[in-house]
């Protein structure tokens, strides 16, 4: 909860730079910093995730806008991107990516290895990876990742309108109704060009998992914008946070062992991937709300307004996601404290990237 000295602390800084902004500064006080010799490596991470983007979606979109304005398709390619990213980094560290990958990062536990070799190894994957991973996944990748990142941008204009017009959202996915805007046919168009070439577990998936959740997401959303408190604690979030991530499971689930026959996908059967994902998710999640939270004001209830989120939870859950990362890393084989420490360096870098981009307005 903020105390009455926070809230004077921020008035003061308002007078000299926005409430956000101090916001954000007071998020990054609370989560440390990468090392500076990340610099290269995150350099390009961007830039090949920035290449796929643009390799995958804008000849399926054509003349269909990503957005009604510059801002818009700016933050909507921004999420898209960051979405990538987490992807990418996921299907790495999961003890079924391509076996080149597998044999490169999974060096045995006692084996000393300069950070700056580890640092050069992480550049080359990222450089090949394009290759090293089959074409129907980087397209299926982009074109999702850009989907939930319009789905978030149409809810938030649905909401502003009423809790009606967001509980239609979900309708979209099934391709039955027709577009009413051009930010709707562009959401179809994502919707028929990825469904394409599904697998047949991905088309039960979608059905199964995907839909219901996004259905629940956008219901949930129609909650917040009656302004009432969620009595769960969690601001009408967790519904979007699963569908968010149902999302991305679509396509890297066969990396995480989601394909499996007989398993479910109840919240209280996930795996660790999942629940790492999910609270990684979350965390974001809360630091955008704590950011936003006077535009929030105005349109919607959120968990930060209602003060079940605080500062010091968005500290402890940063805390957690980096010692349940560590643990997920050591299942799955990469035991090597030096490419392990990297592979937290690297979250840090991810959590600031978004930090980064609220500070610069683009994704709030």
């Amino acid at each position: 909860m903020m105390s009455e000295t926070d809230r004077t602390a921020f008035r003061e800084e308002a007078a000299s730079e926005s409430l956000a902004t101090a916001r954000v500064r007071a998020i990054e006080e609370l989560i440390s910093k990468p090392p500076g010799d990340l610099a290269l490596l995150r350099g390009l991470m961007q830039k090949s995730v920035a290449a796929q983007w643009q390799r995958q979606v804008p000849p399926v979109l054509g003349a269909s806008p990503v957005g009604l304005s510059a801002e818009q398709a700016n933050k909507i390619r921004f999420l898209a991107e960051m979405y990538l990213r987490a992807c990418y980094s996921m299907i790495v560290v999961s003890d079924r990516c391509p076996l080149l990958l597998r044999m490169t990062i999974r060096c045995p536990r006692l084996v000393p290895l300069p950070r700056a070799v580890v640092i050069t190894t992480g550049l080359w994957i990222f450089s090949v990876l394009n290759w090293l991973l089959p074409a129907r996944l980087h397209r299926q990748l982009a074109l999702m990742a850009t989907m939930i990142g319009l789905i978030d941008q149409l809810l938030d204009e649905a909401t502003a309108k009423g809790p009606d017009e967001a509980a239609q959202i979900a309708l979209l996915l099934t391709a039955v109704p027709e577009s009413r805007s051009p930010l709707q046919t562009t959401l179809q168009t994502l919707v028929v060009s990825l469904r394409a070439d599904e697998s047949r577990w991905q088309a039960n998936y979608w059905t199964t998992v995907l839909l219901p959740a996004t259905q629940r997401y956008c219901q949930e959303e129609a909650l917040a914008a009656t302004g009432k408190r969620d009595p769960s604690g969690m601001g009408f979030r967790m519904d979007g946070i699963e569908a968010v991530i149902s999302g991305m499971w679509y396509v890297v689930g066969p990396f995480i062992g989601l394909d499996d026959p007989g398993i479910s996908h109840q919240r209280q059967n996930w795996n660790a991937e999942q629940r790492w994902m999910a609270d990684t998710s979350l965390l974001m999640q809360m630091i955008d709300d704590w950011i936003d939270q006077d535009e929030d004001r105005a349109v919607r209830s959120t968990a930060v307004l209602s003060r079940d989120w605080s500062l010091e939870g968005i500290q402890s859950l940063n805390r957690k996601t980096i010692e349940d990362l560590a643990q997920l890393l050591d299942k799955n084989g990469v035991r090597n404290e030096t490419v392990k420490r990297l592979f937290v360096d690297l979250y840090m870098d991810y959590i600031h990237t978004g930090l980064e981009a609220m500070k610069r307005g683009i994704a709030l």
